[in-house]
Order: C-alpha cells, then structure tokens, then sequence
C-alpha cells in the first residue's frame, strides 16, 4: 500500500485502487461518495441519478464507475466533487487557498510570487496564460526557449491549436493534458488546480493546510539534522519532491539570513557554516533540476561566504567540485576542468571522500578533451588513482562535515564506466557495468546504471538494446524530476535518430514516451 492509498484509508475511507498518478480511482471514489449521498427520501443516489443530472445514459454512468470513463474532464471531477461532497484530493484536484481571494488583495497567487495571471471562473489563474509563461521560461538544449511549434510537436497538434490553447484555454479541460504540461514545463500543479500526490494531506482539514507542502516556518527554529536527513533521503530514496525539498532550503536560507545582522562576531561562524551547507544543497537539487544558472548562484554565494569568513579548504575544494559539475552537464567542459584542476591544487587537505570525488570528476572531464592516446591513458590512470583512495580509506562511511557526499565504489565503476565509454572502449565499460548489482543500487544510480548501459549498447550498435533500456530508465527518471537525466536519455535519442535504425518501432516508442505521453 503506497503512502497516498494509506492516508486517505486513515481517514475512514476504503482502499481504493490507485491511478496512474497515485490517486484513488476516480469512479471507484465518486461511487462510494454517491451510494453514501441520500436523496430527500432518505433513499441513497443511483446509477440512474447520477446520469439524471450529467444528462447521459445509464450505462454511461455504470463505465464511468467501474472503468473511469468521461473522468479525464476536471469541470466533471469539479462537478462531482461539489454535488457528493467528495474532498476534492481524493479526486486529484486542489482547493482554491482560502482567505487570500478578497477584492481588496492581490490575487493568491501574485502573493505567492507568481504573475498576475489572469483568474479564471474556477478560482485559479487561467490555464493557458500560465502554460505559456512555464513554456516561454523553459530553454532548450540551445538556450533558447520553447515556441508554441515545439510544444505543438509534442502533443501532436496543428500550431495553430496551441495557440488557441495559450488565449483561449481551449481543449485544457483534459486533466491527464494538465498533469502533462505541468510536468513538462515544470508547473507547480496548484496553478493547474491540481493536487500532487507528495502533499501529506488530511481530507478534513481546510485547504491551506492541505494542499501546500509542509515548510519550515521563518518563526520557527531550524533543526538542521532534521534538514540534512530529508535531503539523504531524497538523493538516495527519493523520498519527497524536489520542489518540497527547495521549499525547505529557501525557507532555512532565509531564516539564517535574519539571524545574521543579530548575532554577535563569535557566533556568526555558528550561522555562515549552515548557511554555506544549505547553499550547496540547493545548488545540487537545482543542478539535477537542468537549472544551472540558478545552481551556480548558490555556489558562487557559498565561495564569497567562505573566502570572507571562513576561509576552509574542505568547503573550497567542495564549491570547485559541485561548480565543475554543473560546468560538465552544461558541456562547457573547459570551465570544469578550469574548477577540477584548482580544486587537485588542495587536494592533500580535504578528506579522502572529497579527494576521491574531485578525481573522479577530473578524470571524466580529461578523457572528454584528450585528443591522444596518452592523454586518454592518464585520465584512466586518475581514475585509478580515485579507487585506490576509495578502497584503502572506507569512503563509502559518507563525509558528514559538509554537505553529503557519498563515494564509495559503485560510484568508482559507474563513473569508470561513462568514462571508459568517452574514450571509445565500451565493452571494457559494459564489463564495469556488470560489476554492479542493479537490485543492490539505491536513488539516482538506479536510473544512471540504465543510462550508461543504454549509451554502451548505443556504442556498440546495438541499438534496439540501447532504446530498450532507455525506455525503462524514462518513467524511474520522470518520477524523480531528475532534468539531467531526463536531457541524457534525449541526447541518446537524438543520436538514434541519427542512424540507419531511425525508423524502427523501439526508437518510435522511445519517440513518443518522451514528447507524448
């Protein structure tokens, strides 16, 4: 029983089966709420009632019970929601936040940061306008952002239908269609009305309770060993939404920054240590998101924050390794290497697990850029050099000083593996590969191993085997919100697409799963 299905049966409800999306079915829920709804005669509500008043047939309504028919319609849902007093959640819909929708104050969500939407008759922002803002925001691997073409390509349109779309809000009644978009262009769903299963929600309490995630308040004291075990647990279980887990950070961030100007000269150690700590995890989430701008941000904050009061080579050395990082998914592979190699210069300073990173790192980013086989040699051997450390100084017990950081020798064979594959060995990379155990990997590396086992096969040409795996990676990917990795199974598409086998249904399939569903 997933966790969703468990609270809503806290609540004295059955245990519905559960959609696509992690709601309860929603004809299982609107036939529970209809036989529980009594008609003036004290007698409950029938099939034929309810068809009375959708103005269908029977047997309409007896498939959209029992088979969810006619249910993809969120003013249906909404309609049915109001006439059996279902809470809306059960039926994967949002509460307008209560108490912010007076004439005299701003709209919820300009309140919340958001633009100045237009409201629809719903309570929440048009539709179409926030589809195109996310759109317009949203860059594409050349930086440019998203064109109304594009998004038409990726359900299948006319050019011309998504531009009704965006002004008119036309054919945005279809909730599967909101979750999509929302999905794509990375919505916070509320502003669609729509629920998300993350929300620990209680269906008797009022909507601004429900339907926002539990944040830290700025009043409240920050426990950061409460922060730092929610973020093991996302990168390694994915435990909780990447937005929820921002939400935290940003609400932390803030509350370390008011207390700062208050705190005396001995304790502000006591706070820019946290703060720097809580930086590099947002930039690591945001890193993984595909926001890199914002990524660097927080590390470029953290480095200013150290040179002036802290001045520790361990958080040097860590802010060059996350910075490289960015620099090496944005293929700006100078840059990496330009923070890698400044980073080996300390490198006798910082612990071993740290160490070991930064090696592993440099050697990916050296093999990228070696136009010689000596040069291709030396990035293995650093390689080498990053599992010898990890062998003899148990990296895998976790680094806890700074923010987390695990090595450990899965990590050595995955990174040895993509790195094997740069420089044009893979079946010696498919051979680290099949060291690993996929049943004994955890959070990311999951969906990385499928990755890298998809790009090996690529480069081997067996290319019905690399579209395969990358169809299995695809969904673990989407569920985790990982933009990064999300952009590694594209560019394998791309490359499909460049070969003879082009045509052929497994690269369709991968085709479609990715801009279509």
């Amino acid at each position: 029983m997933c966790a969703a299905e468990l609270s809503w049966t806290l609540q004295g409800f059955p245990a519905f089966d559960t959609d696509p999306d992690g709601f309860p079915c929603p004809g299982q829920v609107i036939r529970y709420f209809r036989q529980a709804k009594l008609k003036e005669d004290g007698k409950p509500w029938t099939q034929r009632d309810l068809a009375q008043i959708l103005g269908k047939q029977e047997l309409a309504a007896r498939e959209m019970e029992l088979r969810d028919t006619g249910l993809n319609d969120i003013s249906r849902r909404r309609f049915l929601a109001k006439s059996f007093d279902i809470p809306p959640i059960l039926l994967g819909l949002a509460l307008v936040p209560e108490g912010q929708n007076t004439k005299a104050a701003p709209t919820w969500w300009v309140q919340q940061g958001f633009p100045a939407f237009d409201a629809g008759s719903d309570g929440f922002p048009r539709p179409g306008q926030v589809i195109r803002h996310f759109r317009q925001a949203t860059l594409k691997a050349d930086g440019k952002p998203w064109t109304q073409r594009d998004l038409a390509q990726v359900l299948g349109k006319q050019e011309l239908a998504v531009r009704d779309m965006e002004l008119k809000d036309t054919a945005l009644n279809d909730i599967a269609r909101r979750r999509f978009l929302a999905h794509l262009f990375d919505i916070p769903p509320i502003l669609l009305g729509l629920a998300t299963i993350s929300q620990q929600y209680s269906v008797n309490t009022q909507a601004n309770s429900v339907y926002a995630p539990k944040v830290l308040s700025i009043s409240e004291h920050i426990d950061l060993e409460e922060v730092r075990h929610k973020l093991t647990g996302f990168w390694t279980k994915n435990t909780c939404a990447p937005h929820d887990v921002l939400i935290t950070i940003d609400t932390s961030l803030k509350r370390l920054y008011e207390r700062y100007p208050t705190t005396t000269s001995d304790e502000r150690l006591e706070v820019v240590t946290p703060l720097c700590e809580l930086h590099i995890h947002a930039a690591n989430i945001l890193r993984d998101r595909g926001k890199f701008s914002k990524s660097l941000e927080h590390l470029n904050k953290t480095k200013d924050l150290n040179t002036l009061l802290l001045q520790e080579e361990e958080l040097q050395a860590d802010v060059l390794y996350r910075r490289g990082g960015v620099y090496l998914e944005k293929g700006e592979v100078s840059l990496a290497l330009d923070d890698y190699h400044e980073a080996e210069q300390v490198l006798t300073h910082v612990s071993a697990p740290l160490q070991a990173a930064v090696l592993l790192e440099t050697a990916l980013s050296e093999a990228k850029v070696a136009t010689s086989p000596q040069q291709r040699t030396a990035a293995l051997k650093k390689l080498d050099r990053a599992g010898h450390l990890i062998r003899v100084n148990h990296t895998e017990a976790v680094r806890e000083k700074w923010p987390y950081l695990k090595v450990d020798l899965e990590r050595y064979h995955l990174d040895r593996a993509v790195t094997l594959i740069v420089v044009g060995v893979p079946k010696e990379a498919q051979q680290e590969l099949n060291l690993l155990s996929p049943s004994h990997l955890g959070g990311r590396r999951v969906v990385y191993h499928l990755i890298l086992q998809a790009q090996t096969y690529f480069s081997l040409k067996e290319y019905a085997q690399a579209a395969l795996l990358a169809e299995e990676a695809l969904p673990l990917v989407r569920m985790m919100r990982s933009r990064v990795n999300l952009e590694r199974i594209k560019m394998l598409y791309r490359q499909l697409q460049q070969t003879p086998f082009r045509n052929n249904p497994e690269v369709g399939r991968l085709g479609y799963l990715l801009f279509h569903t």
